[in-house]
């Protein structure tokens, strides 16, 4: 169980540097963290980054489309291309490239192709096409085909697009329609240094207006830096309409928020998003004696941590203000009284009540200030034959030991009970040898007790010491 509670306890995070480190500042930090290095622009990125869901989007729309074409010539199949066509289109929602917005345009075609085929001159006034229709001044047309035209205002359908002639021609009405409407603008505001705005796959720029003019319809713009996308929207337009695309976490934004971290403090409502898809980060800036670090966690929450330099360049994990889970293998001693008394036919010699041990230990360690907490349990094995607990008709080698343990960072005082029958006090600590790794060091004293034997005399068992040092990990 404590070794189950240290690991709910224990989170990796990821560094930002807010300036460049040396080596040894930056091999501290990370080893403390347990993360890798982040660029700030990757986690900038974190909320609306291309990801695998997208390629799995581009991969259902193409399934999508291979799948529903057989439908063409069955009764009534263009209900089912209409319906099954519709939450893969809805699904793509990044377009980086050509082939991106071809491959969306394929499918908005036939989309539409089998909309205008299924309701023909019904468009208007079926209660069924209400979901598929757009209305511009009086006349009817495809919603799928209203936003083919937007994403290719100039570009002709071809047989494979659309099968049918005379839905051919009525695209091509369609086309001419959206184009004799009022264009909507897109009103980019200040992009990150570095960063271009994108609109349906190609790179857009405003005019001398400050607006790009884009057809009525569906379009899907995001902001690129490099490989990452910053931000991105899906907006349905109508003729004439404005849509301002204003970068939430812009240079001014993401710098007064690193120039103001302070612990207790909490990140703006425009970061939230990226640290919940993010998680833990660190934001670290390396100092003379040690570097400044700061936590913020998925909630958006600020607090200082302390990584301090050890001689050799690592860190002493223990100054870390996280909750840890400790590791350790060891060796030594295990004496008692009772491995004579409960076994009197073996000679009274030193050996007899005296047992070579090793063990392990594991728990979770919660440093509160100076002062830390821990909760783990040792399990020591004696090793001579005769050194096993008796435990009525059983006999107990294991001396498994849960304990409570609080004191300062080299040594703490322990309470625990030394299984089957001694109640304990102890000590415990360990000293820091590179990054993790630590020496340590516990020893144990089994208090006295009684024990009542039904039809005899109660039966006292004798003290119980066990001490142990060697190795092991703060994680």
């Amino acid at each position: 169980m404590p070794l189950i509670l240290a690991l709910s306890f224990a989170h990796a995070a990821d560094v930002v540097w807010l300036s460049p480190p040396d080596d040894t500042t930056r091999a501290a930090v990370l080893a403390a963290a347990g993360g890798t290095e982040l660029d700030a622009i990757e986690l900038r990125a974190s909320a609306s980054d291309a990801s695998d869901a997208d390629q799995a989007a581009f991969k259902a729309l193409a399934a999508a489309l291979e799948t529903v074409r057989p439908y063409e010539q069955q009764l009534d199949g263009e209900l089912l291309i209409m319906r099954d066509l519709q939450r893969p289109i809805e699904s793509v929602t990044l377009l980086r490239d050509e082939g991106d917005r071809s491959a969306l345009f394929a499918a908005l075609a036939y989309q539409g192709f089998a909309v205008d085929r299924f309701f023909g001159d019904d468009l208007s006034s079926s209660d069924d096409a209400a979901m598929y229709r757009v209305e511009y001044a009086g006349t009817f047309a495809p919603t799928p085909w209203r936003d083919a035209v937007a994403l290719e205002p100039e570009r002709n359908v071809s047989a494979y697009d659309i099968a049918e002639a005379p839905q051919r021609v009525r695209y091509g009405a369609v086309q001419q329609l959206v184009g004799e409407q009022l264009p909507a603008s897109l009103i980019p505001g200040t992009l990150p240094k570095g960063s271009a705005l994108m609109v349906d796959g190609r790179a857009a720029s405003a005019d001398a207006t400050g607006s790009i003019k884009v057809a009525p319809g569906r379009h899907l713009a995001h902001v690129q830096h490099g490989d990452r996308v910053l931000q991105r929207w899906d907006l349905a337009l109508q003729p004439g309409a404005q849509a301002d695309l204003e970068v939430a976490v812009s240079d001014g934004v993401w710098k007064a928020f690193v120039d103001q971290l302070a612990d207790g403090g909490t990140a703006p409502d425009a970061l939230l998003p990226l640290f919940e898809a993010r998680g833990d980060v660190w934001f670290a800036r390396p100092g003379a004696k040690s570097p400044t670090v700061f936590l913020v966690d998925a909630s958006g929450s600020i607090r200082s941590e302390t990584v301090e330099m050890t001689p050799t360049g690592g860190t002493d994990d223990r100054t870390s203000s996280r909750p840890g889970i400790q590791l350790g293998l060891v060796g030594g001693w295990t004496g008692s009284h009772d491995f004579y008394y409960q076994n009197p036919t073996v000679e009274p010699t030193a050996g007899t009540v005296n047992a070579a041990t090793v063990g392990g230990s594991a728990g979770v360690e919660v440093p509160l200030g100076p002062v830390q907490v821990a909760a783990g349990i040792d399990v020591l094995v004696p090793l001579g034959a005769d050194h096993a607990a008796q435990t009525g008709g059983d006999s107990m080698r294991l001396r498994p030991v849960p304990h409570v343990a609080v004191g300062l960072r080299p040594a703490s005082v322990a309470v625990g009970y030394a299984f089957p029958y001694h109640p304990a006090v102890g000590l415990r600590g360990s000293v820091p040898l590179v990054g993790p790794l630590e020496l340590r060091w516990l020893g144990w004293y089994g208090l006295p007790t009684t024990a009542s034997r039904e039809g005899s005399a109660d039966y006292s068992y004798r003290p119980l010491g066990m001490a142990a040092g060697g190795v092991g990990v703060r994680l």
